[in-house]
């Protein structure tokens, strides 16, 4: 093997544990902090079914997966640049649209033929409450996954491994951080689940692999909760 292999391959391998390190310091850390939100509750010290048990556990979550985003830019020595934070063009507005509708076709498609077990953080809330909740989750909940598994993990695996494989392996670890926080999924719960997430994951991160733009991960996935949350308001979901 020449040295240039060598050296593509060390970067592969590396580029391959560093992300996926990212991704399970995140995951674990986020359902870390979701369980202490968790014990809060079950000891009685936040009231069962409330807006605040609910934004309790999705902000724990978020604040593990921010905390390892922005550990791991200071470890390795990144800046903001490292992420593309810059305003998106009216291009990529219309990309952010289009993308979220076919989330949209993608979940009503779903729908037809996998079960779809309750979220612990759902089973929470009621009536107004949605509306409020989403609040939260557009302005801080999302943009928190996608700093880590867009802006971080498949930013780390785009440098040695290319923009499908980051994409694909991005989306895989996505999809498992949202399995845990179901209610009791069986088995096929589970697969049609992580199969939908992955998906889900595909669309977002390929938004952005085409633009470098955090901004599109984060309004795609802000304008689907829009859509889940409306309907959850609406008695439809």
């Amino acid at each position: 093997m020449s040295s240039a292999v060598a050296l593509r391959s060390d970067g592969r391998y590396q580029a391959l544990v560093a992300g996926s390190a990212v991704a399970l310091t995140g995951t674990a850390l986020g359902l870390l902090f979701a369980e202490g939100a968790g014990i809060l509750l079950r000891g009685g010290y936040l009231p069962e079914r409330s807006l605040v048990a609910a934004v309790s556990a999705g902000l724990a979550t978020a604040v593990g997966f921010t905390l390892t985003a922005v550990g791991y830019l200071f470890w390795a020595d990144r800046g903001p640049a490292y992420l593309g934070l810059t305003r998106p063009t009216l291009r990529e507005v219309g990309l952010i649209i289009g993308l979220t509708v076919t989330m949209i076709v993608l979940q009503l498609v779903a729908g037809l033929f996998v079960p779809g077990p309750e979220s612990d953080v759902l089973t929470l809330l009621g009536g107004d409450q949605w509306l409020v909740f989403m609040l939260f989750a557009v302005f801080l909940i999302n943009p928190a996954e996608e700093l880590l598994f867009r802006g971080i993990v498949q930013s780390r695996f785009e440098e040695s491994l290319g923009s499908v494989a980051a994409v694909l392996l991005a989306a895989l670890f996505f999809a498992g951080a949202h399995v845990p926080t179901y209610v009791d999924p069986s088995p096929l719960e589970t697969l049609g689940l992580f199969s939908i997430q992955t998906a889900f994951g595909v669309v977002i991160g390929a938004g952005y692999a085409v633009t470098g733009k955090l901004i599109v991960p984060i309004g795609i996935h802000a304008l689907y909760s829009v859509y889940l949350y409306g309907l959850l308001f609406l008695g439809v979901g």
